[in-house]
């Protein structure tokens, strides 16, 4: 289904949508400054995880072990509050911005120890940083599934593509596939922003993920205080579906 573009139901999906740009800017600073891992890309942290494994490289390991576990840990701490009842119907339910805010206050605390390693973190510190992006981008990802965008995850784009190439393929939900292509663009340019200011301005690296989280974060809140809100989806709703039980986070 296709929103009117002022709705506030498209304006929900802009703003989820827009936080992709945070998730695929902490990849980035992730695998190229924190130990050639990913922050959120679950697939790839096992596979690496494996290669480790099969390649006896302990410290590829360490640093994949510690960002599956810091995404299961942010995840896990905020499972409780995203799915409290929001205390009004609303296009942007109050708990997904208490998560955000969560995760606002893990983005935070990264940029400033990131200031005091001057861009060029390593040792504990550097593990502390990747446990840090990773739990940011699990309690992300945690609010995203609240939302209950069909076809939408700002952290798992292989369910987006699956899901917009069967749409385009089968002939159905063309807005579907529309969300789908934009998603990635969104993640793709929070890639290549991501990339370049790790690579030619190391000191606001973490600072571009921080301004995403904290603008959509505003933003969200100034729709829930809107007269004339749309109804919410219901807080078992999956992002790929829009129905049915949470899905677990993936990637």
């Amino acid at each position: 289904m296709e929103h009117p573009p002022g709705s506030t139901a498209a304006q929900r999906e802009r703003l989820a949508m827009s936080l992709a740009l945070a998730s695929g800017a902490m990849d980035v600073i992730a695998f190229t400054r924190l130990g050639h891992v990913f922050a959120s890309v679950i697939t790839g942290n096992v596979a690496l995880l494996g290669l480790a494994a099969g390649t006896r490289d302990g410290t590829l390991a360490v640093h994949t072990g510690v960002s599956l576990a810091g995404y299961a840990l942010g995840a896990a701490l905020v499972s409780r509050l995203a799915a409290r009842p929001a205390p009004r119907l609303s296009a942007w339910p109050r708990p997904v911005s208490v998560v955000l805010g969560l995760e606002l206050v893990a983005l935070l605390a990264l940029a400033l120890l990131w200031e005091l390693a001057r861009g060029g973190p390593g040792g504990a510190l550097q593990l502390l940083l990747l446990a840090l992006g990773a739990g940011a981008m699990g309690m992300q990802s945690v609010a995203v599934v609240r939302l209950a965008i069909p076809g939408f995850s700002s952290t798992y784009m292989t369910g987006t593509l699956t899901t917009s190439v069967m749409a385009l393929v089968q002939g159905r939900d063309r807005p579907l596939v529309r969300r789908g292509a934009l998603a990635l663009g969104v993640l793709l340019l929070g890639a290549l922003v991501g990339g370049l200011l790790s690579t030619e301005l190391e000191w606001a690296a973490p600072l571009w993920p921080l301004l995403v989280v904290a603008s959509v974060l505003g933003l969200g809140l100034r729709l829930d205080s809107r007269p004339g809100r749309a109804p919410e989806l219901s807080p078992g709703a999956a992002p790929g579906t829009g129905s049915g039980p949470p899905s677990s986070p993936r990637g």
